[in-house]
């Protein structure tokens, strides 16, 4: 039996499974196992993303909003982002939009656009055009206004950092600081005072 080189592995690989990279990526989860004797336990906060987005941003309509669905008296959340989207009453909104309300809120929140909106679409089996997805970016971002403000913040607080290495800079509850050549973020949190930032501008 011949054996294949690392590069004819690769491009195998990359036939039969997609980019090599992204497949050893999906296999992490299944390595991690907990040893005898112990159990793996595991959490997902619930829109976790979303409710700390909102917090940072200001945006306070959706903290209003999760604190109502948490109380059991509001809209699920992701029916009502597609009901302000569309000028709707979130309990007029189908199995089908909820599912769009979904991507809306995972995929558009920390700047994504077309891109970023049709790659989270695939994962939730939902099949839309570029233009309607462009659509969508734009009708979440109308009603998102703080955090696209808070977009702006953050963005000029990295970039002053990067021109001033050492210097602290703030966007909100969250600092800059760039050192030697890496650009570091201290979150709200503090567990972990310094985390490597990578900026991606999404348009």
């Amino acid at each position: 039996m011949n054996r294949l080189s690392v590069d004819d592995l690769l491009a195998h690989i990359d036939v039969l499974h997609g980019a090599p990279l992204n497949v050893i990526s999906d296999c992490l989860r299944a390595m991690i196992v907990a040893g005898p004797g112990h159990d793996l336990v595991a959490a997902d906060f619930s829109s976790i993303e979303g409710r700390v987005l909102a917090w940072l941003a200001g945006e306070n309509w959706k903290l209003d909003a999760f604190k109502a669905f948490d109380e059991g008296e509001g809209a699920d959340l992701y029916k009502l982002t597609y009901a302000r989207a569309y000028g709707l009453e979130a309990a007029d909104v189908t199995k089908d939009q909820r599912q769009l309300g979904k991507v809306m809120e995972l995929a558009l929140g920390y700047q994504g656009g077309v891109g970023a909106f049709q790659t989270m679409a695939r994962g939730y089996g939902v099949r839309i055009t570029d233009e309607q997805a462009d659509e969508i970016k734009t009708r979440w971002r109308e009603q998102h206004p703080a955090t696209k403000a808070f977009w702006k913040i953050l963005e000029r607080s990295a970039i002053a950092a990067t021109r001033e290495p050492g210097r602290l800079t703030k966007a909100g509850r969250i600092l800059f600081r760039k050192n030697g050549s890496f650009l570091f973020a201290r979150l709200p949190s503090g567990r972990r005072p310094w985390c490597q930032a990578v900026l991606t501008l999404c348009y």
